[in-house]
């Protein structure tokens, strides 16, 4: 059975995009075209920072960890997440897989990479995040005076727990009395084996 590579390529259900050593790319799938709005011909010869990054320079010179420049430098395979931005002015996050191939007969060097749109799982990731920060939560283990149940500051002094929670935290107090603490200081009021209603 004959196989067309081009037929291969286009049955792939992850973008896919060749790209040279100068950043130039070479080919793409018909998956990288339909995600990303394009047309073959119109992103064949032009530089992979302009087609997902819209950017006139590389994208490592923004900062980026470029798997191309990284293959360029001997890494055999890297994995990388960026920030994508497509052609009607959205953004996506997409993890790319880079490979390098065999240098062709010529001497050139080609990097393959697989994108996979990792989108929603940034966000959540990112909404998780900003509620964490939101609600201050405390962590870690926190020194309490075993008698008065001051709490130990990160500079060394000493503070009420609602002081200090009130602080590292959006929580707020209000005060009741326990049971046991009012049969303890209010003994008269549970002679009949009643209990106090109501807070201070």
């Amino acid at each position: 059975m004959h196989i067309d590579h081009q037929q291969l390529f286009d049955a792939l259900c992850e973008a896919i995009v060749i790209i040279d050593a100068e950043c130039r790319i070479r080919e793409v799938n018909r998956t990288f075209c339909e995600e990303y709005h394009v047309r073959r011909e119109d992103v064949i010869g032009r530089h992979c920072h302009e087609v997902t990054h819209n950017l006139a320079a590389p994208c490592w010179e923004e900062g980026e960890d470029c798997p191309v420049k990284a293959l360029a430098e001997g890494v055999q395979s890297h994995r990388v997440v960026h920030r994508h931005r497509l052609p009607d002015g959205t953004t996506r996050w997409e993890e790319i897989v880079a490979s390098r191939l065999p240098d062709s007969p010529d001497g050139s060097t080609y990097v393959v990479e697989e994108l996979r749109d990792v989108t929603e799982l940034v966000n959540s990731r990112e909404v998780v995040d900003e509620l964490k920060k939101k609600l201050n939560l405390l962590e870690g283990i926190l020194p309490v005076c075993a008698r008065c149940h001051k709490i130990r500051d990160d500079d060394g002094s000493w503070r009420q727990i609602e002081s200090y929670i009130r602080d590292h935290s959006e929580a707020d107090f209000s005060h009741a009395i326990c049971p046991d603490c009012s049969k303890a200081l209010y003994p008269e009021l549970h002679r009949d084996g009643g209990t106090p209603q109501g807070n201070t």
